[in-house]
């Protein structure tokens, strides 16, 4: 099911980090999994959403990081639950949200995960 005022149930970003270019694969890899960058990521989430959970994953060669959230406001937003996976990649970050209601949620998370592979990433 569909949820908040987006049209669709997943949605796919990309934000340039001319800083990463340098970087190698395994550099990369390392900073995502780095307790600093994934405190610096929960704590910006956590300003718009309740983190319930994180965990890592690899796409593509790339580490990543799944968080599953509640946001914390919004209409409905109680009925609201989330998958933001974010992947660090030599041309910038990835990011792939998902959302569905609460009933929909744990069965969706496969169909989420199943999506976000799909995803190219930039090289």
């Amino acid at each position: 099911a569909i949820v908040g005022n987006t049209k669709y149930v997943c949605e796919a970003g990309f934000k340039a980090a001319p800083q990463n270019n340098a970087l190698s694969r395994n550099e990369i890899n390392r900073l995502i999994e780095s307790k600093e960058w994934i405190n610096l990521a929960r704590a910006t989430l956590e300003l718009v959403f309740q983190i319930d959970s994180q965990s890592h994953f690899t796409l593509r060669g790339y580490r990543g990081i799944e968080f599953q959230a509640r946001p914390k406001s919004g209409p409905g937003a109680e009925n609201v639950r989330m998958t933001l996976s974010m992947i660090e990649t030599a041309k910038g970050r990835v990011t792939v949200v998902c959302g569905t209601t609460r009933a929909a949620f744990r069965s969706a998370v496969k169909t989420f995960r199943a999506i976000r592979s799909g995803v190219i990433l930039p090289e």
